[in-house]
């Protein structure tokens, strides 16, 4: 299932976005398929497809802006 990880001290706040529908679209013996609707921040929906399986792993980009 999908989470939000926010620091509680964070200014991005206005990104979070809220899982309305969570759906298994795909389960065999070694991976799932999962698709979820959310509702983003300006109110509209959007659909995020994805995989998990044992020993997943996830990269989560960080983006550093020079003005810092």
């Amino acid at each position: 299932m999908a989470a939000c990880l926010m620091n509680s001290n964070s200014n991005d706040a206005h990104l979070v976005e809220h899982t309305t529908d969570h759906t298994e679209v795909f389960k065999g013996q070694l991976l799932h398929a999962w698709r979820d609707t959310v509702r983003l921040p300006n109110g509209r929906s959007a659909v995020r497809e994805y995989i998990t399986h044992p020993g997943a792993v996830m990269i989560v980009p960080l983006i550093v802006h020079a003005d810092g």
